[in-house]
């Protein structure tokens, strides 16, 4: 699965790569192509009672998100969304197009 560029521009405020987070984009096969727009991935490791707020604005897309005992099937998102992160943790996202939603109605 080849990887696609990070993408900064939905950011809020200046995104801070050198604490220690990863967030990476692969693209879906040719096959799944038109209904997936690409999959992300979002990885940190955060020394022990640090805390980090990160702040967002989705694209307006549906997401799947898993992660460890929690999977959601997120709405678009019209506001700036905010999560503390802490510890260690993992999630694993689809960004589905737009017009493959709309095939199904």
């Amino acid at each position: 699965m080849p990887k696609k560029n990070r993408e900064t521009e939905r950011c809020v405020g200046k995104p801070n790569f050198e604490k220690p987070f990863q967030h990476t984009r692969y693209l879906p096969s040719e096959t799944l192509s038109y209904s997936v727009e690409h999959y992300w991935f979002v990885e940190w490791l955060l020394p022990n009672a640090e805390q980090h707020t990160q702040h967002g604005l989705s694209h307006p897309s549906v997401h799947l998100s898993v992660e460890e005992n929690n999977t959601r099937i997120w709405e678009v998102v019209t506001r700036k969304c905010s999560r503390t992160l802490v510890n260690n943790g993992k999630v694993f996202g689809v960004k589905f197009r737009p017009r493959w939603l709309l095939s199904l109605f």
